[in-house]
């Protein structure tokens, strides 16, 4: 700092410090890769129980995972030899991420590299938001469920407000309706059926097990149905 700095007041400086805090934060959103902790950290106690190193190892992994989906593809080996520690200590870390639900580790192919997913948290004030984004899958049984931010649940009832992205028709937003189950007067559907709809567009698809079991469908699902 040089002397004219010095000589100012400590309001002054507190002035110049929260001015190069704003820029420097701002030219980083701009132009750095970060990554977000939501009060929910705190409110659910993970900022209080969470190791040390653990949260070490949780930073790594939110500044290298996609922004949008929370993937990291770096293996234990290059993250235990950034921290200069061994693979097993590694493990013990991501064990404990596992353990508090803030990330999940999986396989996606047979012998195939293992993978980190950031896990999202919950927040008190999740009544308060308007809408959950989530995806869709089927179950193995035939249902279409739904894992969101905050709740998960397999889709048994029509849902009146939902925006689902397809791949091959884009963004649909309408009502959700389920078709279950049911067999007789020479007809049969063994699985359950869901079909959506596109009020404004005018545009419907049907989903079934059959030809979307290995699909991800992203969403939102809005207040009244969370």
């Amino acid at each position: 700092m040089n002397n004219e700095y010095e000589n100012l007041s400590n309001k002054k400086k507190s002035i110049i410090i929260r001015n190069k805090f704003k820029l420097w934060k701002q030219s980083c959103l701009e132009r750095c890769g970060y990554f977000t902790i939501f009060q929910g950290f705190e409110e659910n106690k993970m900022l209080k129980d969470i190791s040390g190193n653990a949260l070490r190892l949780y930073i790594y992994l939110g500044l290298h995972a996609n922004n949008y989906e929370g993937i990291v593809w770096h293996s234990n080996i290059r993250i235990a030899k950034y921290f200069g520690k061994s693979e097993r200590t590694i493990r013990a870390w991501m064990k404990e991420l596992e353990d508090m639900g803030l990330i999940k580790r999986m396989r996606l192919r047979y012998d195939g590299e293992v993978y980190t997913f950031l896990a999202p948290y919950e927040s008190k004030n999740k009544q308060e938001f308007l809408y959950q984004e989530g995806v869709f899958y089927f179950s193995n049984e035939g249902y279409l469920c739904f894992q969101g931010e905050y709740n998960s649940f397999v889709v048994k009832d029509n849902i009146s407000q939902v925006t689902i992205y397809l791949d091959d028709l884009g963004t649909l937003s309408g009502e959700l309706k389920y078709i279950a189950p049911y067999s007789g007067n020479n007809r049969q559907n063994k699985k359950a059926e869901y079909t959506i709809s596109d009020y404004e567009k005018k545009r419907g698809v049907i989903l079934e097990y059959e030809k979307d079991i290995h699909k991800i469908f992203p969403a939102v699902i809005y207040k009244d149905e969370i």
